[in-house]
């Protein structure tokens, strides 16, 4: 996904929350100190309202979050999970603590528990983040990960039911007629400092973060830390403070929102960009392999059958006395064809470039049997093949279908070529641990798509090539070789490099 998205979807969230900064800085000042502004219902309703949003809100993100976790196993997903997790009971707690909303014989409200979840309300993402940043610091073990998910799913919900569930009330942090309290300031201050502590740290932390749920943590915590406006009581009555710093919380929690599904669709992207690539390599390596099986089979076999027709026409027609020439002729192609399909079988069964066992083969004796190949297939034929003199019996790294690549680069250099008698020169030369053959014609140059593909290093595929040097330059990759073509003095020249054999290996 591209990163201009990213950087858009920051500056939105800047932009909303600048918006909602400036509203709240705005109405929360205007209304003055009362002990009852809305009717009962009318609270409860609006209380019901919204806790049902910021409860989907919270419910949502927990899901997608650990969602997300179990697929990245990134654990601020498995934190922001939590965190909502926490606000949501929290203040499921905060709204059956109301003297309007039905409640049990179990819970004993009263507007000081109030004031108190409202304030556990707004420090829970602060402290659950920070908490959080501590535990990924600390540990990355499975145990240590599992202690945080259970401290985090109990110690919370379990605050807040002994708040709710004991009948002894609590100092309130506020109070209409003498204004904010002792404990309400030491809240107070604990709040601004945690808050604005863990804004800044993150700001800091992961500005450059990968994911825009870590980016956003600092925006969402400024929202929060309006919170604690309303708490000091001047700006507002019990009931609207109440109902302002669920609105805030809510608000943050629709921009955890947005930001978690931001990152679930990055990943979603990421992750099916990447079995996409895999599948299309899979997809092009398998094509690459059968167009290999292919052009060996129709253009060899096909050869082969073509002279094997040619020599049976020969046969037939020639006259008794050349019978046996002729039959002898008929039985070397004929091996020739079984040896080909047979391997072709072979290649088949062990898999292209991954199984395949190389094994010493003699290079002079593979390049004398290519040539006796062509002496029958090319019996018509008026060539010249000179092999300078091997000075030592030179093993390369190959197998039997070695046979096979010289018989296409010879056929090549023959067939195309336009003198009266082509020409060709074989020198073979071993330098070090590598082997290089020279194989020269006299024929024209090649065309330049066919160069171009011809001494690519990475390309195996058949763009340009014919048949004949496509299965060359795939032979070649098998054996861990190389190819080059040259044009000097009005010759063609194809050096070849493959690998010597060694004892060690």
């Amino acid at each position: 996904m591209p990163k201009s998205i990213h950087h858009r979807s920051i500056i939105g969230i800047i932009i909303f929350t600048s918006i909602v900064s400036i509203i709240l800085v705005a109405i929360l000042p205007s209304h003055p100190v009362s002990e009852t502004i809305l009717e009962p219902s009318v609270f409860v309703a609006y209380l019901s309202l919204i806790s049902g949003i910021i409860g989907s809100l919270c419910g949502f993100i927990s899901i997608m979050s650990w969602k997300m976790y179990h697929q990245e196993q990134d654990f601020w997903h498995l934190v922001v999970g939590l965190v909502c997790y926490n606000v949501f009971f929290t203040m499921f707690l905060f709204t059956f603590t109301y003297s309007g909303m039905p409640s049990s014989e179990f819970i004993y409200p009263s507007q000081a528990k109030s004031q108190i979840l409202v304030a556990i309300l707004g420090l829970i993402p602060s402290v659950g983040f920070l908490t959080g940043e501590i535990m990924e610091n600390v540990s990355h073990h499975i145990s240590i990960e599992i202690l945080y998910i259970v401290v985090s799913i109990t110690i919370c919900p379990a605050f807040g039911l002994i708040i709710i569930g004991t009948p002894i009330d609590f100092g309130p942090l506020f109070v209409l007629s003498s204004g904010i309290t002792q404990l309400g300031l030491i809240v107070e201050v604990f709040y601004l400092i945690i808050t604005i502590g863990t804004i800044v740290y993150f700001l800091w932390r992961y500005r450059n973060g990968e994911y825009l749920l870590q980016k956003s943590i600092p925006f969402v915590l400024l929202l929060v830390l309006f919170s604690a406006v309303p708490l000091v009581g001047r700006t507002s009555s019990f009931q609207l403070s109440n109902l302002y710093t669920l609105l805030i919380v809510g608000m943050s929690m629709l921009i955890l929102a947005y930001s978690t599904i931001f990152d679930y669709s990055v990943n979603l992207h990421k992750s099916l960009s990447e079995k996409v690539a895999k599948r299309t390599e899979e997809l092009q390596i398998a094509k690459n392999e059968s167009d290999f099986y292919i052009y060996i089979y129709s253009h060899e076999v096909g050869n082969l059958l073509q002279s094997l027709q040619m020599y049976i026409d020969l046969y037939m027609n020639e006259e008794f006395s050349e019978q046996k020439d002729g039959y002898y002729q008929f039985q070397t192609i004929s091996k020739n064809v079984a040896r080909v399909i047979q391997r072709i079988r072979e290649l088949a069964d062990v898999g292209l470039q991954k199984n395949l066992t190389l094994e010493p083969i003699d290079l002079d004796l593979a390049l004398r049997r290519a040539v006796d190949i062509l002496k029958v297939s090319l019996r018509k034929e008026q060539f010249k093949i000179t092999i300078s003199e091997i000075p030592d019996s030179i093993m390369v790294n190959a197998d039997d279908l070695l046979i096979l690549l010289f018989v296409n680069i010879l056929e090549n250099a023959i067939k195309h070529n336009d003198k009266e008698k082509p020409e060709v020169i074989i020198i073979v030369e071993k330098k070090a641990e590598n082997c290089l053959i020279r194989i020269s014609d006299n024929g024209p140059s090649l065309d330049k798509q066919v160069i171009s593909s011809l001494n690519s290093s990475v390309s195996t595929s058949n763009e340009g090539l014919g048949a004949g040097l496509y299965i060359v330059k795939k032979l070649i990759h098998i054996y861990h070789g190389s190819i080059k073509y040259q044009r000097n003095n009005d010759w063609n020249h194809f050096i070849i490099k493959l690998n010597c054999f060694r004892e060690n290996e």
